[in-house]
């Protein structure tokens, strides 16, 4: 099920409208019309208020809590998420796996550009994040420390300490993060 179709399901499980919904949120009925639909990526922000609204937690759009042990999901289902105020966009491959302890998904930076401050995401110190750069180049900054990376190289990270990415180079940079709890 994508994110849009999660959003218009806990929408109408309240019995409200797209108006009402977007009203209570503070966000146009028109975004949450195109969200539903799949034609704009939400940003992390709006996701928030729409969950607040609706009542469910965050991860209610993205959990895919499935005791399925194999599982195809086509590229046109898959939540695309933004941040307001960052050129960061993320393809959500996997939300959920393991009964919830391992996320994965598709970062991207354009040329030049730098990922929002660290506190878009909560992780909690010891939640492990394993970084692979499948194209481009990167810099992660990870404790005050600078290291780059290029298309081929990975990187395995606390999550809770303090760290952030950029793309130095002139094209654009696809990372895959996969996060983890503490223990599987």
């Amino acid at each position: 099920m994508s994110l849009g179709q999660r959003l218009a399901e806990a929408r109408r499980a309240l019995g409200l409208n797209q108006k009402q919904l977007g009203e209570k949120a503070g966000v146009s009925p028109s975004l949450v019309s195109q969200i539903e639909r799949g034609r704009v990526s939400a940003s992390l922000n709006t996701l928030r208020k729409l969950a607040g609204v609706l009542g469910v937690p965050l991860g209610h759009f993205f959990d895919e809590r499935q005791e399925e042990r194999f599982r195809v999901v086509r590229a046109r289902d898959h939540a695309r998420l933004t941040f307001d105020g960052a050129a960061e966009r993320w393809t959500i491959l996997a939300s959920g796996l393991v009964r919830g302890k391992i996320r994965a998904v598709v970062a991207s930076l354009g040329p030049r550009q730098a990922s929002g401050a660290g506190d878009k995401i909560v992780v909690e110190p010891g939640e492990m994040k394993l970084c692979y750069v499948i194209e481009g180049a990167i810099d992660v900054v990870y404790a005050g420390q600078t290291h780059h990376l290029r298309a081929g190289d990975s990187a395995y990270l606390d999550g809770g300490v303090d760290h952030r990415w950029a793309n130095p180079a002139a094209k654009r940079a696809k990372v895959l993060w996969v996060i983890t709890e503490r223990r599987l």
